[in-house]
């Protein structure tokens, strides 16, 4: 059941957050009234009202998405553990060591880990994608919004090689021009330039 409330939702969370994205994607979609604000002491999106608040993603996701969806959650999950920690989160890491603090230069040796683990996925999410508009088939779920909300974060950053991988840059284009997507766009991460086809639709 779709979450009903004439109630104007609070949002928490920070831009270098792929979490933060899809849970404000996904409020979007829903056609929910939220005001976002910035809260750096939460690793994970907080969707607050005024009786109740939800923690993290997979909160966020069971509260707000259709429960149809919950074959979305092996999509979630695989997501989550292989393609953002094991392999986004280190390129973003290390492209941003210095803003994050993490040191004065990057690991060549983590970055080239990072790049390896990212192409092997899109490889297989390419094999995946050939026959199907979404990643659960002809309709858009929770799963396509986490995803898209991970891979804008490399494709800021110009780590994907598109030429590659035309089958999923057909379904990138499919969340980009959806009018939820619009403001990940036009969101800036840290002093770093955009890469020319980010904010383009048609790219």
């Amino acid at each position: 059941m779709l979450y009903n409330t004439n109630k104007v939702l609070t949002l928490q969370g920070i831009i270098e957050c792929p979490f933060s994205r899809a849970a404000k994607m996904m409020l979007y979609e829903r056609n929910l009234e939220f005001q976002c604000t910035t809260n750096a002491m939460y690793a994970w999106p907080v969707v607050i009202n005024e009786k109740e608040c939800y923690r993290g993603i997979l909160a966020i996701f069971n509260k707000f998405s259709d429960s149809k969806e919950h074959t979305a959650m092996q999509w979630i999950f695989w997501s989550i553990y292989e393609f953002w920690f094991r392999a986004c989160e280190i390129i973003f890491q290390e492209r941003f060591c210095i803003q994050l603090r993490i040191s004065n230069s990057p690991s060549i040796k983590k970055l080239r880990e990072g790049r390896m683990k990212l192409n092997k996925e899109l490889i297989n999410l390419e094999h995946y994608m050939k026959n199907r508009t979404y990643l659960l088939g002809n309709f858009m779920t929770k799963a396509d919004i986490l995803l898209a909300s991970m891979i804008s974060f490399v494709d800021y950053l110009s780590e994907i090689e598109w030429n590659k991988y035309d089958f999923v840059q057909n379904w990138y284009r499919l969340l980009k021009s959806r009018p939820s997507f619009d403001f990940i766009l036009h969101e800036k991460l840290f002093s770093t330039t955009a890469s020319p086809h980010y904010s383009k639709i048609d790219f």
